[in-house]
């Protein structure tokens, strides 16, 4: 229920009318068979991008640690999920 609250809500406030809003739904045909492409890109720089947050999500997850202050992870995540969704659209 939330997802469909979600998608209401970056609606409304993204101004498109519901013919855009329709058009952009229609595209979706063209994700979806484009998706086995999309699910192993394997190509150098997909290969160099993995790589390289492999290497720094040591050194992410600690800064994030630090700036929480001992917050456990599931009330982290479940505050950058609703945080990103609900208010970081704007």
């Amino acid at each position: 229920m939330l997802f469909f609250v979600l998608v209401a809500l970056v609606a409304l406030r993204s101004g498109a009318g519901a013919r855009e809003l329709l058009e952009s739904a229609a595209n979706l045909g063209g994700y979806f068979a484009n998706l086995p492409r999309l699910l192993s890109p394997l190509s150098e720089l997909h290969a160099f991008y993995l790589f390289w947050w492999f290497a720094w999500s040591i050194m992410i997850g600690q800064l994030v640690a630090r700036f929480t202050g001992g917050l456990q992870s599931w009330p982290l995540a479940c505050g950058w999920l609703g945080y990103g969704s609900v208010w970081g659209s704007g």
